[in-house]
């Protein structure tokens, strides 16, 4: 018909409070406490602080990584399990199709939030090792406040 109608309206509902626990009160690895001082520098304009801070934690990040490779430590997150998509994966490409090159670096499945209703759907995979996080700041998310 060519007529054009509202599904869904997201500026007519209402914002949900977000509730943060103060800073001093998170875990020593919530991405706001880790990367406070880096926050507060660039805020400030103080951008040398700001890159020697967050040297500091790319730092402390790949010491953690050596640590695990050595003890052959396997990283499992708390937070997120992998989901294997292998029987998906062709609908999960042509997704992103409009990437053409990176196309083909799509994986074959994908992580999923704890309390995700995928783990009523679906079966987990074995945990993925400490090489495979998305990156360091994502893969330290352990006990995220939120």
């Amino acid at each position: 018909t060519g007529a054009e109608s509202v599904l869904f309206d997201v500026n007519a509902q209402p914002s949900a409070d977000i509730v943060i626990k103060p800073v001093d009160q998170q875990s020593e690895i919530e991405s706001r406490r880790v990367w406070q001082k880096v926050s507060e520098a660039l805020a400030s304009g103080n951008y040398d602080v700001a890159s020697r801070e967050k040297t500091d934690i790319e730092e402390k990040q790949r010491a953690l990584r050596r640590e695990r490779a050595e003890s052959s430590a396997e990283w499992k997150p708390s937070l997120f399990m992998w989901i294997d998509d292998a029987s998906d994966e062709k609908a999960v490409k042509d997704c992103y199709a409009y990437l053409f090159s990176a196309k083909e670096s799509v994986g074959s499945g994908s992580w999923v939030f704890n309390d995700s209703p995928h783990h009523a759907a679906r079966k987990p995979t074995p945990q993925a090792s400490g090489t495979q996080t998305p990156s360091d700041a994502f893969s330290t998310a352990q006990s995220s406040v939120v």
